[in-house]
């Protein structure tokens, strides 16, 4: 836990720092005041300590997930789950591991959440949407997810909040060569397998290599209800075979890290090769439509501390990635006409950021990012299976902001003003006369600021008061405005979206430990949202529009409590939210927004110990997860609202030595897979029965089983039991 005030203001900051950086900054300057400096206690002490140091260096509300504390049996493409137990957050999935997810903050849609790595936006503007299911856990130290007042370099596209990824790249200055290996497997045909090596650089004591290789798959062939699509009527109900629903992806991580001089560096080259069924809505599977997806992203920043004085910083970020994807659906399974498309995307994205100290107590942020996206598809259009180059697609834009950070009260009160300002021009440039007349346009120009003020205040040691007041904007992707896919076509004349955001809240922070550790949140939001861009069906195609006005209003709370040394442990949140579309007359009629739900519940407790028997740790953990989800509605009219979903979940944990680590979990246990729903348009004595689905009718698996084994090797760990080790996940 932070030491006093002062601590927090010197690590406060725009982007939050590795966890590691508490360690570094203060050797970069051993004359620094003490006052100044962080104190931070080892990652071993409490799990709480990544959240702790979230809450001091942001005004806003954050939750910080450690994945090198967190225990949980889970494969690696579980970031979708791992991010479902934050207040305020709801995943939506296409239909069962490995499967595209995207997550929802605060009633947002998932183009309303960027998604950043270390820093760097990986969320690219052809669809707004990232993949979390394409991200393994173990490459990551931290997940950070913002909620409210969002730090200006996460951009002014934060209508819902954002969530920043932090890579695993600790290397302390005499760092041992550590290597670990995982496998995995479950139900329904899933299965991974990965290793991972960290190495020190011996000519160079304070720099490291990562290296990972990782493989992930699954046949994704689970049983789900089929209702015959004809849900008021039982004679044809049954259960089918989700069929199409594979993947198999490898993926490779090589990074360096570490200290040159007075700098932080750290640098990754990552790269991907990803083929998947596309299987489509429980009511009309597809057979054979594919995806194939090959990237490479190259991500790099340097960082120097304590710039002209205590808590100030410059940091340099930079990212270059490439993109290709290979969409077939030959039978128009999908959609209207038959594809074969190809498409090639590249994005090159810089930030300089700098953080100075000004008058007393008070700091300065600014930072500025350019970004430039190109994207060109191809068709093939003849049977030499040659591919024609149809369009570019074209988005540059460059923001910037400032912030002014200033701590009042003997530090009990900070405030935190900031603006952001954002242009992004789109355009989209037939090639070769491809296309149709009309299709070059002039562009879509779009230019906004986003002011916002955060403030926070202690209360008490234990307790403190949040608010956060903020404009945010959203520019359409170019997939909503230039689309033209068979089941989906863009709508060029959209409007940016632009929101207000209004929050406040409690947290309570109490540390007693060993007999009690506990954090609480509670808070509440209001969002209005003008121009909410939502997709509209048109027939069998899906087409976009701007709604005039939206409410999405609720409250969040969540708990962390650990006893007894952490043996005993609870963990849950909830969330309510409120949502309406007041367009006026629009023919909204006041409905819901669909895809949000009303209700979202997770409780997980868990109960652990270490023994030690003949000098060998065994600490074993049991666990029990349950989820409600109800109130959500499936459809645009909002008359179609799912019954609550029930989940419960056990699982059992095993660490031998901390080399050995065995983990394994039964999902969804009483195997939901039916939902009941009373139709408005029919009497309300009517129940109709349809598959169990979380998004766009895509069915999600029953019972399941993971099982997962991780072995640690480190030779140099019992050699010399005084070098540092970086602390490693309990298990996977």
């Amino acid at each position: 836990m932070l030491a006093p005030a002062a601590s927090a203001r010197a690590e406060s900051t725009d982007d939050p720092p590795s966890s590691d950086d508490a360690d570094t900054d203060a050797d970069a300057d051993a004359t620094a005041p003490p006052a100044y400096r962080t104190v931070v206690r080892d990652h071993d002490d409490d799990p709480l300590d990544a959240q702790r140091r979230a809450d001091a260096r942001n005004v806003g509300f954050v939750t910080a997930i450690d994945l090198e504390q967190d225990v949980g049996a889970r494969p690696a493409d579980s970031l979708p789950e791992v991010l479902s137990r934050s207040a305020g957050v709801h995943i939506r999935s296409l239909g069962g591991l490995g499967q595209f997810s995207s997550v929802s903050i605060r009633g947002s849609t998932g183009q309303q959440v960027p998604i950043f790595l270390d820093g760097v936006p990986v969320t690219g503007s052809m669809v707004g949407l990232f993949n979390l299911g394409d991200q393994p856990l173990d490459a990551l130290e931290r997940v950070e997810v913002y909620r409210g007042h969002v730090p200006i370099v996460f951009g002014g596209s934060t209508i819902g909040g954002a969530v920043n990824l932090v890579s695993a790249h600790a290397c302390a200055r005499e760092q041992p060569l550590e290597v670990s290996s995982g496998a995995g497997v479950g139900s329904f045909g899933s299965r991974q397998a990965d290793v991972t090596a960290l190495v020190p650089i011996k000519r160079a004591k304070r720099l490291c290599l990562h290296n990972q290789l990782s493989y992930a798959g699954s046949g994704g062939a689970f049983p789900f209800f089929d209702n015959g699509n004809t849900p008021l009527e039982f004679a044809n109900d049954g259960f089918s075979l989700r069929r199409n629903n594979y993947y198999d992806r490898a993926q490779a991580r090589v990074g360096v890290s570490g200290r040159l001089g007075r700098w932080r560096l750290h640098a990754q080259q990552l790269g991907l090769v990803k083929r998947q069924g596309l299987p489509g809505p429980a009511n009309a599977q597809a057979e054979r439509s594919t995806l194939d997806t090959i990237s490479a992203r190259t991500l790099g920043s340097l960082r120097r501390s304590n710039l002209a004085g205590p808590g100030g910083r410059l940091e340099l970020l930079a990212a270059v990635s490439y993109e290709g994807r290979t969409y077939l659906d030959l039978r128009n399974e999908l959609g209207l006409g038959a594809d074969n498309v190809r498409t090639q995307a590249v994005d090159v994205y810089l930030s300089p950021r700098v953080r100075v100290p000004l008058w007393s107590n008070a700091f300065l942020g600014a930072a500025i990012d350019p970004r430039i996206e190109w994207i060109r598809n191809h068709d093939r259009v003849d049977a030499d299976n040659e591919f024609s180059p149809s369009g570019e697609l074209l988005r540059a834009s460059v923001g910037g902001g400032i912030e002014l950070e200033q701590f009042l009260l003997d530090d009990a009160l900070k405030i935190a003003p900031a603006v952001r300002l954002d242009v992004v021009h789109s355009q989209l440039r037939p090639l070769d006369g491809a296309g149709e007349p009309g299709d070059a346009t002039a562009g879509h120009a779009a230019i906004a600021a986003s002011p916002r003020l955060g403030a926070k205040l202690a209360l008490a040691p234990w307790l403190s008061f949040r608010t956060s007041f903020g404009r945010y904007f959203r520019a359409p992707t170019l997939f909503e405005l230039y689309g033209d896919v068979g089941y989906a076509t863009g709508t060029a004349t959209l409007k940016p979206e632009r929101g207000t955001s209004l929050d406040g809240g409690f947290i309570v922070d109490l540390d007693a430990r060993p007999t009690v550790s506990l954090r609480a949140e509670f808070s509440g939001f209001r969002n209005v949202a003008r121009d909410l861009i939502m997709w509209r069906p048109t027939g069998p195609v899906l087409t976009f529009e701007n709604r005039g006005r939206a409410l999405i209003t609720g409250s969040e709370s969540s708990l962390a409590l650990a006893l007894l040394s952490g043996d005993l442990e609870l963990r849950g949140s909830y969330t309510w939210t409120y949502t309406r579309d007041r367009t006026y007359g629009a023919g909204s009629n006041n409905a819901p927004l669909f895809g949000r739900p009303q209700h979202d519940l997770f409780v997980r407790p868990s109960w652990g110990h270490t023994w030690r028997a003949r000098a060998v740790e065994l600490a074993p953990r049991l666990f029990y997860r349950y989820e409600h989800i109800g109130g959500m509605f499936v459809d645009p009219s909002g008359n179609k609202e799912q019954a609550p979903r029930r989940f419960h979940g056990v699982g059992l944990e095993l660490s031998l030595a901390r080399r050995w680590h065995i983990a394994a979990e039964l999902r969804n246990l009483g195997r939901a897979m039916v939902v009941y729903w009373n139709p408005q348009h029919v009497t309300n004595f009517t129940v109709a029965r349809e598959a169990l689905t979380d998004f766009a009718n895509y069915p999600l698996p029953g019972r399941s089983l993971w099982v997962t084994l991780r072995i640690e090797l480190d030779p140099t760990r019992h050699a010399d039991a005084t070098l540092p080790r970086t602390p490693r996940r309990n298990s996977r």
